[in-house]
């Protein structure tokens, strides 16, 4: 390895035994200080982990000594020399002292704090803590300046990904309220990167390619590295998705001194409570545990407690030996994302922070795939493209199957590996996300356990379901251990109240009695614990007595649901009203968008009228304003809703170090939330339904409080840079939502509204001067309307399409308009208001006609635009009206095939928009064009029915064959693949009844073709050569970028022509 390598590698070693010394002094240091420590410590475990630290940095050492002679060192090399004999000899002395302490039988009976003060005495434990410290300050300060010239020399890339990591590292050695599990596990990354690097450059070229089965012809070694890094890094990419961290950022933190109970022996505890060692779990060759326990009793907080402490690392390497030991993580989220609630989400999750941390893994997971992304890049390579153009190209979503084949190739290919998985949350699996049933994932948990070297621990509530599938694991039911935990909880909490402390001297008899009735009451449900204990502070504050106190809390059920309806029966009969509004307003707005409803967002919904929306400037809101508001608002949640909604920080989803698109800080920081998934089911619960009835005002309308709240937003908006288009363009599809939201209560969103949101969009774009000419305006000077920027995504398709279809396909709308974006957005309602305000005439545009806006397929909203179809043409909009040569109704089809053909390379037999949307929203739209008069007999691309080795032939062909072919294909069990399934559904039963359903549509677009003349007829592509010689550039050449270029000059060629 090279100067820039081994510099890395040793001060690698370095922060590793700084970190367990560390560690291991602040427990000296909580002895002399308190007289105990707040962890119980295996004195064995600790001298091993510091003497294991201490050994691989001698053999860093050796490597350096091989490496050059004193006089021919760097002075950077001298100085990570010296660093390190220094860190190795303050390791050798502590791991020697508690080796002692481990071989003394008598020692070994002794508590931590006695042997402690028996080896080591204040002044030399300070002594210590001030050498560790000035190692430590030495490496953040000083020494990474000079590896970072190490690196520069070396010209890798790989070691600025290190060094990235090491300062990581190094700031969290240095902040005092990271725990040393955080340190250690981005230790264990840096040193699985440098293992893997130390590999690669080890390996010849020749195994390389025997290895991965890549082709480097033509290319260098250092293009192959290159190439081989620019792909693992896209499979990554294909694997993550944008709510990955969400869910375990938003769980609270353990209460300090909790949980450690965990590691204990559960038969050195109280006898009553029965449960397996957990500890015991770690370290046998046991495959799974299961922690259960009741709604609110503190799962989440117990599994991210686990995974970050390093007392389980510690026990997990007694299991694995030798072996180094991966952990990944899956936190499932009722409210979250599709991938938060699915079992493809739970794997894409898992295969992403194992791959993560170990690139070199990619190649033996994903052969074929990553083989074909390396040689698209190796092109590029060769070729001299730019790697971004391949970020554009579009590959498949990855499928269950195929995500479950990888993950158990990974555990069996790679034996010299461990893997540590937490699963959290399998009660908030969503079997209609995720087209499968919870048992599909218990056997897929139970799959994943079957391999020697992998460990899982699953969390989830007292469900049938659960407890069969999991009986026969060790297990333990939370509520039952957590007494202790929540007496310490509700001590620390009241005890915090200046009056609690008055009370506990005058009376402290009653006083540790209204402690321990919440610690009896609770039944291990800390969320009631929580709540209730914000309801005593509330009692403390009204200075009630602790007559009145145990009062309050006989008063209170131990039943969650019940307790939340005491709650708001406990709500002032003046705050009612805003209590109803409030818990309204956030159950619609979280449910819609958990990421959209922030603090801001909500004081907005609650306080502003039609008044207030149209009289408000577009104009930036004053920090110091803004801040008011969310404190304001959070004030009014905390004496409204009694806890049931608090306010926390957004959480932000990372990605190669850059921020999610749509994140803005200064409005999404405070985020509404509920305080447990069990307030969102109460607010469904018919004593909600009740209570809404008695005090809610009846012209209270949550949705358009919420609609006005999306546009002041907007109206409001701070610019921040680089990313404000984008952040805009997420608040416009927020008003977009809540517009639509209207529409389905049969409401329109008021004109004027609308208008103001036009207008206030308008005026923010017309200050990204730099966006408006990235993305087409060149001149900056003249900004179209800014729907043709929201909608940009939409309309690349034309790049893509045939070359003699190119210059006749329709595209981007060059003069849109608001009621284009609102006829795009689906508000059928709000259109057809304005066709009768202002008469026909409205409908008539340049460009891109009305109709066509309506008839773009968007799978995401097809569903919505029937009505807007519906309404245009029951205005006069004709589907046989010519646009650019082609009718409505032609262009209809072309795109319907193109879009989702074209963009599969044609290797679908069965277009994707069948499955995904047919049923929803494209057949009846066929029927409303046909009954408006659409041609019968158009003729359109198609598919032949495909062969057994599902290959059809492209022609040109009449709906009515279009339609018997799909419906014959959709007959046929066989020709119904994996990838369909991904569409479809997992399951069989769900799977046939969407076949079904979807024939029965295409049934009677059939039946309406034959009464409206329809013919069968069908066209060969060697009838129609442009066609056949389109798709015969298509299947030969691969680059696709290639392509786009022979597209455009057969485009000119033509226009010429």
């Amino acid at each position: 390895m090279d100067a820039a390598g081994l510099a890395i590698a040793v001060t690698g070693c370095v922060l590793k035994l700084v970190a367990f010394s560390v560690d291991f002094v602040v427990d000296v240091k909580q002895v002399y200080q308190k007289g105990a420590t707040d962890r119980n410590r295996d004195l064995a475990i600790v001298a091993n982990n510091i003497q294991d630290a201490a050994k691989t940095l001698e053999g860093q050492l050796d490597d350096f000594s091989k490496q050059g002679q004193e006089g021919s060192m760097d002075p950077a090399e001298k100085d990570i020399r010296a660093l390190a004999t220094r860190a190795t000899a303050i390791g050798n002395e502590l791991a020697s002292r508690l080796k002692k302490v481990h071989a003394d039988t008598k020692s070994k009976q002794k508590a931590l704090e006695t042997v402690i003060r028996g080896m080591w005495d204040a002044e030399e434990i300070e002594m210590m803590e001030k050498q560790l410290n000035g190692i430590r300050n030495e490496i953040q300060l000083r020494l990474l300046i000079d590896i970072r010239r190490l690196i520069q020399e070396s010209h890798s890339d790989e070691y600025h990904h290190m060094v990235l990591a090491l300062e990581r590292t190094a700031h969290s050695l240095m902040d005092s309220k990271k725990d040393s599990g955080t340190v250690m596990e981005l230790l264990s990354q840096i040193n699985g990167s440098i293992k893997d690097l130390q590999q690669s450059i080890n390996a010849t070229p020749a195994a390389d390619e025997r290895s991965t089965g890549l082709a480097r012809e033509g290319l260098t070694k250092e293009q192959f590295m290159r190439v081989q890094r620019k792909a693992e890094d896209y499979i990554l990419g294909w694997l993550w998705y944008p709510s990955i961290h969400d869910r375990k950022e938003s769980i609270e933190e353990a209460h300090s001194e909790t949980l450690n109970w965990i590691y204990d022996d559960p038969k050195a505890g109280d006898k009553s409570c029965t449960w397996d060692s957990f500890s015991s779990f770690l370290t046998s060759e046991a495959s799974m545990y299961w922690i259960t326990g009741k709604p609110g009793s503190g799962k989440s907080t117990l599994m991210k407690f686990i995974t970050e402490q390093p007392r389980t690392a510690e026990l997990l390497q007694l299991w694995a030996g030798d072996k180094e030991v991966l952990f990944a993580s899956f936190y499932f989220f009722y409210k979250g994302s599709n991938e938060q609630k699915t079992e493809l989400g739970l794997l894409r999750s898992l295969l992403y922070w194992i791959l993560s941390r170990r690139k070199v893994l990619i190649p033996v997971v994903f052969k074929e795939r990553f083989t074909a992304v390396f040689e698209r890049i190796r092109y590029n390579e060769l070729e001299g493209i730019s790697y971004n153009e391949l970020k554009g190209i579009k590959y498949d979503e990855p499928t269950l199957p195929e995500a479950r084949r990888a993950l158990r190739h990974l555990f069996r290919e790679i034996p010299h590996l461990c893997f540590f998985l937490t699963i959290d949350g399998l009660d908030e699996f969503d079997p209609g996300v995720s087209l499968t049933h919870v048992t599909s994932l218990i056997e897929l948990t139970k799959m994943l356990g079957i391999f020697e070297n992998v460990k899982i621990v699953v969390s989830s509530r007292q469900l049938p379901e659960f407890e069969q599938g999991f009986e026969a694991c060790p297990h333990l039911r939370i509520h039952e251990l957590t007494r202790r935990d929540i007496h310490h909880y509700a001590t620390e909490k009241l005890g915090s109240h200046q009056y609690m402390n008055k009370l506990i001297r005058r009376d402290p008899v009653n006083s540790r009695a209204l402690i321990e009735s919440v610690t009896t009451m609770s039944c291990g449900v800390f969320l009631w614990v929580r709540v209730v204990t914000q309801s005593l502070l509330q009692g403390l504050t009204n200075r009630d007595t602790i007559y009145d106190l145990q009062q309050r809390l006989e008063g209170l059920p131990s039943d969650l649901l019940d307790l939340y309806k005491v709650m708001l029966e406990r709500v002032e009969q003046r705050y009612r009203n805003q209590t109803c509004q409030l818990l309204q307003l956030v159950y619609h707005g979280i449910l819609e968008d958990p990421e959209q409803l922030s603090a801001l967002g909500l004081w907005f919904a609650e306080r502003a009228d039609h008044n207030m929306v149209v009289q408000t400037k577009t104009k930036a809101i004053n920090d110091e304003v803004a801040e008011d508001r969310v404190d304001e608002i959070e004030s009014r949640l905390k004496s409204r809703c009694l806890g049931l909604v608090e306010v926390q920080p957004g959480p932000k989803s990372i990605y190669n170090g850059k921020e999610r698109c749509g994140v803005d800080e200064n409005l999404t920081r405070a985020m509404v939330v509920f305080s447990h998934r069990t307030v969102r089911e109460f607010l469904r619960s018919s004593i909600w339904e009740e209570f809404t009835k008695m005090h809610c005002h009846p012209s209270f309308n949550a949705q358009e409080s919420l609609l006005r709240s999306a546009i002041l937003l907007i109206k409001t908006y701070r610019p921040r840079g680089k990313n404000d288009w984008c952040v805009i363009s997420s608040l416009i599809n927020a008003v977009r939502m809540r517009a639509r939201n209207l529409e389905g209560k049969n409401e329109a969103a008021d004109p004027e509204l609308l208008q103001e949101f036009d207008s206030a969009v308008a005026i923010n774009l017309a200050t990204h001067s730099d966006y408006v000419r990235d993305v087409g305006d060149k001149d900056g000077t003249t900004i179209s309307h800014w729907s043709k920027y929201f909608f940009r995504e939409y309309h690349g398709l034309y790049k893509i399409m045939p070359p003699e279809l190119i210059y006749r396909y329709p595209r981007e709308d060059t003069q849109p308009s608001f009621l284009s974006f609102a006829i795009k957005s689906g508000l059928e309602n709000y259109v057809a208001k304005q066709v009768k305000i202002h008469g026909p005439d409205i409908l008539v545009k340049p460009g891109v006609p009305l109709l066509g806006h309506a008839l773009c397929p968007n799978d995401t909203v097809v569903e919505t635009r029937i009505g807007v179809v519906k309404a245009l043409l029951d205005s006069g909009s004709d589907p046989q009206q010519t646009f650019e040569g082609m009718s409505l109704w032609a262009w209809f089809w072309h795109m319907l095939f193109y879009r989702f053909g074209i963009e599969t390379q044609m290797t679908y037999s069965c277009p994707q928009w069948v499955l995904n949307v047919g049923e929803k929203g494209i057949f009846p739209i066929m029927r409303l064009m046909l009954i408006a008069g659409a041609e019968p007999n158009v003729l359109i691309p198609w598919m032949s029915y495909p062969d057994k080795a599902g290959k059809g032939k492209w022609d040109y062909c009449t709906p009515l064959v279009a339609m018997a072919r799909l419906r014959e294909f959709l007959l046929d069990d066989e020709f119904i693949t994996e990838k369909h399934h991904s569409i479809l559904g997992y399951d069989n039963r769900i799977r046939r009844k969407r076949l079904d359903d979807l024939v029965v549509e295409i049934e009677k677009v059939i039946k309406l073709l034959k009464e409206r003349g329809g013919t069968r007829k069908r066209m060969e592509c060697e009838k129609y050569p442009p066609f056949e010689m389109a798709k015969t550039a298509f299947d030969t050449i691969k680059n696709r970028s290639a392509w786009v270029k022979k597209s455009f000059t057969y485009m000119k060629t033509i226009v010429k022509g």
